[in-house]
């Protein structure tokens, strides 16, 4: 299966003059935003990219790289699976970093992978080597890039960033891939759902790389744990988009509407702690 290589797709982009009007640098973006806002407004000023500036893992001028890796079905049919795998340059300005045209897409696998870290290695590979020696990128012998290259972070919908750091997944005992909560079944009757109440110890690096069994965690791939720029659990954050609003609506009607949902069973209403309307003021609704 073909692969696109990051580094032709970087040298497009430091060449095209209109493209690289759309670059800028981490700490440029941070600074910026600092003055703006006290609040959480991009990845530069998240606490991984945070981590590896201030160890001096990454430059000011690093290109840095996300992963997403993304699993669907079409027209809502099982068999007809496929896994998009893209590569996201955060040195693009936010207001253009995930316009189409910007987006390196890496490979589309036909139907479930069995095996999806497989089909990382040949990246993590280019993007070590670029890390290590470094790149220059020039057009007519002038120099338009000098610096390296790092991936700062792995993401996708919940089950693939559990299949890639080889995780029991977020329906385990201890499910969170984050800390060491422990799950719990809201009612006796559910085996399909889990919640996590408490707020545990953060897994080690140690723990993530070597495996912890006892706590669901199988041990990440060589691979990931090469990478110089690993940091922690938060190296697999969520996307966003995978969380708000994603099919929300329609599970918490079944959920609170059991007859037509077996997986769930509806506690007193004054176990939760939002108000049910009795069924003449839902009637109403319904019909206006």
């Amino acid at each position: 299966m073909a692969y696109t290589s990051l580094g032709s797709a970087l040298i497009e982009i430091y060449v095209d003059e209109d493209r690289s009007e759309m670059l800028i640098e981490g700490p440029s973006l941070t600074e910026a935003q600092h003055s703006l806002v006290s609040h959480y407004g991009d990845v530069f000023l998240g606490s991984v990219y945070k981590q590896l500036f201030l160890s001096t893992k990454i430059k000011a001028n690093t290109i840095c790289v996300i992963v997403f890796v993304d699993g669907y079905q079409l027209k809502n049919m099982q068999k007809a699976h496929q896994v998009m795998i893209n590569r996201l340059i955060l040195n693009v300005h936010p207001e253009h970093r995930t316009k189409e045209e910007n987006m390196i897409q890496i490979r589309v696998i036909p139907g479930k992978s069995y095996d999806l870290n497989s089909y990382l290695g040949p990246l993590i590979k280019e993007v070590n080597n670029m890390y290590n020696r470094g790149i220059v990128i020039q057009r007519d012998g002038i120099e338009k890039y000098r610096g390296n290259v790092a991936i700062i972070g792995i993401t996708g919908d919940i089950p693939g960033i559990s299949e890639l750091m080889i995780f029991a997944g977020h329906t385990s005992t201890f499910g969170c891939r984050v800390c060491l909560s422990e799950g719990y079944s809201p009612v006796s009757v559910s085996s399909h759902s889990k919640y996590f109440p408490d707020l545990s110890p953060i897994r080690t690096a140690e723990s993530l790389i070597s495996g912890d069994p006892n706590y669901d965690m199988h041990g990440l791939p060589d691979d990931y744990a090469s990478l110089s720029t690993f940091t922690d659990s938060f190296f697999f954050f969520g996307d966003e988009l995978h969380m708000l609003g994603h099919g929300i609506g329609h599970l918490i009607y079944k959920l609170i509407h059991p007859p037509i949902f077996d997986f769930y069973r509806a506690l007193n209403s004054s176990s939760y702690t939002f108000d049910f309307m009795d069924e003449f003021l839902r009637k109403q609704v319904i019909e206006k």
